[in-house]
């Protein structure tokens, strides 16, 4: 006598821990053996269980709202990465955040520029860390931007001499200075 029993939709194996296994064709063709959201394998203490399953699993495809099981622990893993990442420091944070700059390619596929690096890192220690330090990166919302921002714009910037500007500056000096020795 087989182990294995075809249902209405989809099939139940007993394996040999006593314990059921259940199988179903999903939307693509594939067939799909029972797992969890984390994409492990699932079996049922009892055969209705795994009936019960079944049943639940055909409805979510009836009613448009099945996805496969790698796909549904791909998505899980990315949220749990993203709650993760929000409930780091912004110090912390922002450590990995340039190093994956440094290190991952831009979305051409090219390395970034070592002045490109360089640029956002000044930027990120010099202005953002300082306001932010240990602030979780959940807190962190548009309003407290605003006021880092408003509180920055206060901070005259310094004028920018250009060469040109300098050599000219350099040579009004030396003339003043020469005709002053007359």
């Amino acid at each position: 006598m087989s182990n294995s029993k075809r249902e209405n939709w989809g099939s139940l194996r007993k394996l040999p821990s006593g314990r059921w296994q259940a199988r179903y064709p999903g939307l693509d063709g594939t067939t799909y053996t029972a797992r969890t959201d984390q994409d492990r394998p699932l079996t049922f203490l009892t055969k209705t269980d795994a009936r019960t399953w079944l049943a639940g699993v055909q409805s979510k495809m009836a009613r448009g709202l099945w996805e496969p099981p790698e796909e549904i622990a791909a998505r899980l893993q990315a949220e749990l990465e993203i709650e993760q990442a929000q409930s780091l420091g912004f110090e912390e944070y922002s450590k990995r955040w340039l190093e994956m700059i440094r290190t991952e390619p831009n979305r051409s596929g090219k390395k970034r520029a070592v002045g490109t690096v360089r640029s956002y890192k000044g930027k990120v220690t010099g202005y953002l860390v300082p306001e932010f330090r240990s602030t979780p990166v959940r807190e962190i919302d548009a309003a407290r931007i605003k006021v880092m921002t408003d509180r920055l714009d206060q901070i005259p910037a310094p004028p920018v001499v250009q060469p040109h500007q300098r050599r000219l500056s350099w040579f009004r000096r030396s003339v003043a200075n020469s005709l002053r020795e007359w």
